[in-house]
């Protein structure tokens, strides 16, 4: 990809930026509640994901199946007080760790 001289008129550039900024935005929209769960505070004393899992055996291996409900769990609203209590570098930080 060449990078447009700042003698080309600014619409190719900003042609370069917009399919980057597509791409970077689906990728975010599609990760956004992994995102999400990986910076809320513990709930219970455990970490909130965004994957369906088993209240009784805690498996994330779900099948679909005809039997009957086991049980559910009810969850606390998701607080986020620890992240927002960081700064702007250490969010990003955060944020960036596998």
């Amino acid at each position: 990809m060449t990078i447009p001289s700042p003698s080309q008129p600014c619409g190719s550039l900003r042609a370069y930026v917009q399919q980057v900024a597509e791409s970077v935005g689906a990728l975010v929209h599609q990760s956004l509640p992994e995102l999400c769960s990986r910076v809320a505070d513990p709930i219970g004393g455990e970490p909130l994901t965004s994957a369906m899992v088993c209240p009784l055996c805690y498996s994330r291996s779900l099948e679909s199946w005809g039997g009957d409900v086991v049980g559910h769990i009810d969850l606390e609203p998701a607080t986020f007080t620890r992240f927002l209590a960081l700064s702007e570098s250490q969010q990003v930080e955060w944020v960036a760790r596998d």
